[in-house]
């Protein structure tokens, strides 16, 4: 018994210290990402070499890789002109029986946002854990002209009124006396359709026949590219509401018990008069 703790409290320490290191190597990442897309930009190739890792698939011939990095130049200053921003989207590691949709082992993903207020793109990167170098990397191939978040947070409000609404009406259901409260529960969580969503790349969709299953709402903060939130109309907790306000449940339930602790005779005496 004593054996199999100490097992568990190690497994469990090494994790936390693999955790921690993935968090502090993701900041590092970003301003490795940063400093490699500047100097494509200002076609310093060489540092950008240095910053690859040769042990890679990466090509070996110099030559090869500043063709390469000149094209990947001509399209960020096609596109990006100016000082560009970054903003650290995601970074992952992914685990498959597939290898082709694994990470390479050693390897961490890392989706970085840039823009120049007017023009927005992403880049994906991977590193390797260990020297922190950069063993692949790609332009993704969607630049959209970059418009206000406004809509985006205000939109935000009403996602937030309807999952306040539905956990509203779950303590409601709770705190009444109506039978079979899980059918009211399931249909809080579950029926909310149709579905309001927007996107800050394209804007509003109205979708007739798609559920939100998680009390009406979801959501994706993934830089300007891939965000988006979205609300299902919280059908099963206003059905729920209006149960609750038509039907007199303690009323019933205390007439039911008055019939059943009437005393015998109490009709006679009644029918007598």
């Amino acid at each position: 018994m004593k054996k199999t703790i100490q097992v568990s409290a190690i497994a469990l320490i090494s994790i936390l210290f693999a955790r921690c290191s993935f968090i502090s190597n993701t900041f590092n990442y970003k301003d490795k990402t940063e400093e490699f897309v500047n100097a494509i930009v200002q076609k310093k190739y060489n540092k950008c070499i240095s910053m690859m890792d040769q042990q890679s698939n990466l090509p070996t011939n110099p030559d090869t890789v500043k063709a390469a990095l000149d094209k990947l130049s001509a399209i960020l200053s096609q596109n990006f002109a100016g000082k560009l921003n970054y903003s650290l989207i995601s970074s992952k590691k992914t685990f498959s029986t597939d290898k082709s949709e694994s990470t390479p082992p050693g390897q961490t993903l890392v989706f970085v946002q840039i823009d120049n207020s007017n023009y927005v793109g992403e880049v994906k990167l991977m590193f390797d854990d260990k020297t922190l170098k950069i063993t692949s990397f790609y332009i993704m191939d969607v630049y959209e002209q970059m418009g206000t978040m406004l809509y985006y947070w205000l939109f935000g409000i009403l996602v937030l009124g309807v999952l306040a609404f539905n956990i509203y009406m779950i303590v409601q259901l709770k705190r009444s006396k109506a039978p079979k409260k899980w059918i009211g529960y399931l249909l809080i969580i579950l029926l909310n359709v149709p579905t309001l969503s927007y996107f800050p790349i394209s804007g509003f969709h109205f979708n007739l026949l798609s559920f939100q299953f998680l009390l009406g709402v979801s959501f994706l903060s993934a830089g300007y590219i891939n965000s988006y939130l979205a609300f299902g109309f919280p059908l099963g907790g206003l059905i729920v509401l209006y149960k609750l306000k038509t039907t007199r449940y303690e009323d019933e339930f205390e007439d039911q018990t008055m019939l059943s602790e009437r005393p015998e005779g109490a009709g006679d005496d009644i029918d007598n008069i």
